[in-house]
């Protein structure tokens, strides 16, 4: 798909708090990081990048992580989630558990209800097919939901907050690769 704006961080924050994805605050924070980039041209995974720096999006990583920090790695990705939905969402009580089946499962609590994630740890690191079964789960009810960013390349998975008509501004205006339900 053509997208009708080149995507860079300037363009975006622009194009972001007219969206009301973000405040001008926010917007002048990360440009203000962002001083030497303003101008260049973001793409793919780039822009995706670009997203979570906004505070818009979440990053799984897709580095290896070590048994013993998958917990940390875990409450972390939910932490960001949570601070996506500015608040909306709460997250506690994160714990990583393997069963006397074998199967680990992650629990935690959002907004006080309990909530229990199968997950299969066999390749080193975060379960990205897990967390893309599950995040529906962590939409915040408010027209919003967690779509995830289609990538080029496999590695690290996005996934941006958004009502659809959001989402269908950043994939016709950005070229942002998201699938939404055309119900």
């Amino acid at each position: 798909m053509t997208s009708t704006h080149t995507a860079t961080y300037a363009t975006l924050a622009e194009r972001l708090i007219s969206l009301d994805m973000i405040s001008p605050d926010t917007a002048q924070e990360v440009l203000d990081e962002a001083v030497d980039r303003q101008h260049e041209e973001l793409d793919g995974e780039e822009l995706s990048y670009a997203l979570t720096y906004f505070g818009v999006a979440i990053a799984v990583y897709a580095e290896s992580v070590e048994d013993e920090d998958l917990e940390s790695a875990y409450a972390s990705m939910l932490d960001d989630a949570a601070t996506c939905t500015g608040g909306t969402m709460t997250i506690g009580d994160v714990t990583l558990t393997t069963d006397s089946d074998g199967s680990d499962m992650l629990r935690f609590v959002c907004n006080g209800e309990t909530f229990e994630w199968l997950l299969d740890h066999d390749w080193g690191g975060l379960d990205h097919m897990g967390i893309w079964d599950q995040m529906p789960l962590l939409d915040p009810g408010n027209g919003k939901a967690f779509l995830a960013i289609e990538q080029e390349q496999s590695g690290e998975s996005f996934f941006v907050l958004a009502t659809d008509e959001q989402a269908r501004v950043l994939i016709e205006e950005f070229g942002v690769r998201l699938e939404l339900d055309e119900d």
